[in-house]
């Protein structure tokens, strides 16, 4: 199963304010599994923080504030696959020596035939996180029904 992941950020810096938001697309294949629980995809995603700031002439050591302002995963391929078998899922963020950071959840997943959804941003603060080159992106949760 191929997945697609949107999540927007928002940020402020210090000095001048500036608040400002940021779509990360990041994409991943979900092998099929039996009911459990898993981590069902996981990806490490380049940083670009530093571009965005740039356009609104700020710079990532004057990053004051960094949040999750949206998450939403859809499932792509194969045709016809939905969130249905899924019962409940987490994302969460890594970087360098940084412990792991809950980003997003849903829980319970809806029924009803659905190909994206949206899920509960955390309140999370992202700035450690984006101090990195590189970060990791990771999806895990428990499924009742086949994947």
């Amino acid at each position: 199963m191929f997945m697609a992941a949107a999540w927007a950020l928002t940020g402020c810096e210090k000095l001048n304010k500036v608040n400002f938001e940021h779509k990360i697309d990041v994409y991943f294949d979900v092998n099929p599994v039996n009911p459990g629980n898993y981590t069902y995809a996981e990806v490490v995603v380049t940083n670009d923080i530093e571009e965005v700031l740039n356009d609104y002439k700020g710079s990532l050591d004057k990053l004051q504030s960094l949040k999750i302002i949206g998450f939403e995963m859809t499932v792509e391929f194969p045709a016809g696959s939905t969130f249905d078998p899924y019962d409940n899922l987490d994302a969460y963020i890594s970087a360098g020596n940084l412990g792991e950071g809950l980003i997003a959840t849903i829980d319970p997943v809806p029924d009803g035939g659905l190909t994206t959804i949206a899920f509960y941003a955390e309140d999370l603060e992202l700035v450690d996180y984006f101090q990195y080159d590189t970060f990791t992106l990771w999806v895990k949760g428990s499924n009742s029904g086949q994947t």
